[in-house]
């Protein structure tokens, strides 16, 4: 078989159910000339195998296993394998639009460029809505030049995007020649390579299209047991600080890297509710170290921007240091267990003298509440009842 045009590599693990709907949808696409390497991170449910029957059908598809060592590891192994001029990575428990090649290859060709970003829908697996994945790729984030870079970009380099890899096609060339790898710890192991990559490439250009259903609600994810490893963010963050700084374009998106350090701080404290140790310790650590050694410390509110203004809030409760405050502003299944009593009890002092201080913060609390958890507004307005009896 002669050279392909695009490698798409995708890692697979454990996800027998949805590795047929992914292969499939990849050999519908309206441009053919692709090489499909699957790499299997020791898949124990038949993953693996069926990767095979399809490499054993298709000259195009090939199928290899590695150990256990999860999926930074495997696409840096594919990329070892592929050959194509431009290279995809792909998830192997998503699906695609069936012009993901062929558009992201003309717009990539036809700008000249280092990477073409482009769109993604979710896909809730348990209920089967889809609906745009917002923050995959904001066009009005950036300028509406056909290309740009750090320099013409420098405030959103990193948040007109997620770190996710499946939402990029990238030139092979500008990968090697830059040395790009992807980390092998357990999650966040994306992080490094994409946003390194955009930081140091000299022409980025976005497709306003979704091409990749992404599924959430997914019991095969990793993201469903984040509180094995609950660090793998922070040393993703910290790697990724080095890297820019080793080659020498920190200075130029100090600002855009400190807001996508508190986005990914909150956003993956919130992703452990369900391994509450875990939480706490990372929560713990957070408050004495992680933030102050990432930046994010001493910094005003104006100073963030784009992401969702809960980060900053939970990042005010977090500052606070009392973790049973954050949990039951932060996780509605904990507000829930607790009657109106308990959660007075909880965010308010009920010594007269500490009463006033303590009015204002106690506000904000409840407003941020009402947001999150609308089925709790009688209980929050008895809340509002006892304060006022109190006054």
């Amino acid at each position: 078989m002669s050279r392909a045009l695009i490698s798409i590599i995708v890692p697979t693990y454990n996800c027998f159910p949805h590795i047929s709907h992914c292969i499939n949808s990849i050999l519908d696409q309206t441009l053919p000339d692709f090489e499909l390497i699957i790499i299997d991170d020791g898949s124990a449910d038949g993953t693996y195998e069926l990767a095979r029957q399809y490499a054993a059908e298709y000259e195009n598809v090939f199928a290899y296993q590695q150990d256990h060592a999860f999926a930074g590891v495997a696409r840096n192994l594919g990329l070892s394998k592929a050959t194509g001029e431009y290279v995809l990575f792909l998830d192997g428990d998503d699906y695609f639009e069936p012009t993901l090649l062929e558009h992201t290859y003309d717009r990539i060709r036809e700008t000249d460029a280092d990477i073409c970003v482009f769109g993604a829908n979710w896909l809730n697996d348990k209920t089967g809505e889809v609906k745009p994945m917002s923050n995959a790729c904001r066009s009005d984030l950036c300028p509406c030049s056909p290309t740009f870079n750090r320099r013409t970009n420098p405030r959103y380099i990193f948040c007109f995007t997620t770190p996710a890899p499946w939402t990029k096609l990238y030139r092979k060339s500008f990968i090697e020649e830059n040395n790009l790898r992807f980390q092998d710890i357990r999650s966040a192991n994306d992080l490094r390579f994409t946003f390194t990559s955009l930081a140091i490439a000299e022409k980025i250009t976005i497709l306003d299209e979704n091409l990749v259903i992404y599924r959430r609600e997914n019991n095969f994810s990793l993201q469903s047991t984040q509180g094995r490893d609950p660090f793998a963010f922070y040393h993703a963050l910290a790697s990724l600080r080095q890297e820019l700084q080793t080659r020498g374009v920190f200075s130029e998106v100090r600002h855009a890297y400190v807001n996508a350090a508190l986005d990914m701080c909150m956003y993956n404290l919130r992703t452990l509710k369900n391994s509450p140790e875990a939480q706490r310790q990372v929560f713990d650590f957070l408050n004495t170290e992680g933030f102050s050694s990432l930046e994010i410390s001493g910094k005003p509110r104006s100073y963030f921007y784009i992401y969702p203004d809960s980060r900053y809030s939970d990042y005010l409760l977090v500052r606070g240091g009392d973790f049973e405050r954050y949990r039951a502003a932060t996780d509605p299944s904990a507000i829930r267990k607790r009657s109106a009593k308990d959660l007075l009890r909880s965010i308010i002092p009920l010594r007269a003298s500490t009463f006033e201080k303590s009015k204002k913060s106690l506000y904000r609390e409840i407003d941020v509440l009402k947001e999150q958890n609308r089925d709790l507004s009688e209980k929050l307005s008895k809340c509002l009842e006892l304060l006022q009896e109190k006054k």
